[in-house]
């Protein structure tokens, strides 16, 4: 689930714009919400589904004013639409799933659920790869290009820092809390986007950054 999510994340950029897919994960709470109660029979009050709506539509506002959204009703912008769909179910799945086994399994340890996942990651990459004949051009290209080294090695690093503190967050807190912390990470990151390259925040965006923090 952790692969397909990536897939069609990535995928979907083919056909819709990056505002429009971040658009999408602001609505990441309330997906893993009603994956925790379908998984795990959690049973969450009205009032919490309403904040975790009230979060994404205050995101939506603030993106939609400070960034160029384009939705179109073509047939890529719906392929799109259905990606970032499968993106959310896939995701969602995957957070509350970890959740689940490290409730069971007292033992299992988020060095244990990295090295797992990312094991049955790459083997299901390498399968990929060698199916759709894209091995061989991989391999020539990190040849050609011995650079990419460090970019690898700092990717990879990186990428393990930022995965045990999610699995250590998971554990600790629970899904809903992730998801709540990756909205907000989304609002950060426009902001910044919004002072680095001097995008202005409009009283509508202003708006929907109150909604959202309120």
């Amino acid at each position: 689930s952790n692969l397909l999510s990536s897939w069609c994340q990535y995928q979907s950029l083919h056909y819709v714009t990056f505002p429009v897919q971040t658009l999408f994960k602001s609505f990441k709470v309330l997906p893993v919400m009603v994956m925790g109660q379908f998984l795990m029979g959690k049973r969450y009050e009205s009032y919490e589904y309403v904040v975790s709506l009230v979060i994404a539509v205050g995101l939506a506002v603030f993106l939609g004013a400070s960034e160029d959204l384009n939705l179109g009703f073509g047939e890529r912008q719906l392929a799109g639409v259905g990606l970032l769909a499968l993106f959310l179910t896939f995701d969602s799945f995957t957070g509350q799933w970890q959740s689940r086994l490290f409730k069971r399994h007292s033992s299992l340890t988020v060095v244990d659920m990295l090295f797992f996942s990312n094991l049955v990651s790459t083997v299901l990459s390498l399968v990929t790869l060698v199916h759709e004949n894209e091995l061989d051009p991989a391999l020539e290209f990190v040849w050609k290009h011995q650079e990419i080294h460090m970019h690898f090695f700092l990717f990879s690093l990186c990428s393990t820092l930022g995965q045990l503190l999610i699995f250590y967050t998971i554990r600790q807190f629970g899904a809903v809390v992730f998801a709540i912390i990756m909205t907000f990470r989304v609002l950060f990151s426009i902001i910044a986007s919004c002072v680095l390259y001097n995008h202005p925040i409009t009283f509508t965006g202003a708006t929907g950054m109150i909604i959202v923090v309120v």
